[in-house]
């Protein structure tokens, strides 16, 4: 239980990892940038649920590729598109670090769906939100520079 807490300090400190050891790391960080994202495409859009609206395309189940082709691949295009006012400076190093880890463990990764999903979840879950927490959404837009200009 301690991995994963160490882990997860490491992300809200901006520590991120260029190499995931596990399947779950990997799924974990999915998890972890898509409620990032999910939570500013809400607080940009007022537009609803990220997760619901623009991942899981009618009538498709969430896998890997689904999170990463229609998700985390897309967060950029979608921003512009949306004309939101969110700035990647602060993740840009950790979504490059992630595609490129997604590419390199993929096949591991198809025959580790449930390993994967379950870490997604995780991180999805466990993103710090809420008041009282110590990198709130809030806390985290003050720090970084989002609005790109």
């Amino acid at each position: 239980m301690d991995d994963w807490q160490n882990f997860l300090n490491s992300l809200n400190n901006n520590d991120w990892p260029k190499r995931f050891d596990s399947i779950f790391e990997c799924g974990f960080s999915a998890g972890y940038l898509t409620r990032w994202f999910s939570n500013r495409y809400f607080m940009d859009t007022n537009k609803g649920d990220f997760l619901k609206d623009r991942v899981m395309t009618f009538g498709a189940s969430l896998t890997p590729d689904v999170v990463v082709k229609n998700g985390i691949k897309m967060f950029q295009e979608y921003a512009k598109r949306l004309s939101m006012k969110i700035s990647f400076k602060s993740k840009e190093e950790f979504i490059g670090s992630f595609l490129a880890e997604y590419y390199r463990l993929g096949g591991q990764i198809k025959k580790n769906k449930d390993d994967f999903m379950i870490g997604f979840w995780s991180g999805f879950n466990l993103y710090p939100t809420g008041k009282g927490r110590k990198n709130n959404d809030q806390n985290i837009i003050n720090q970084e520079d989002d609005t790109d200009e």
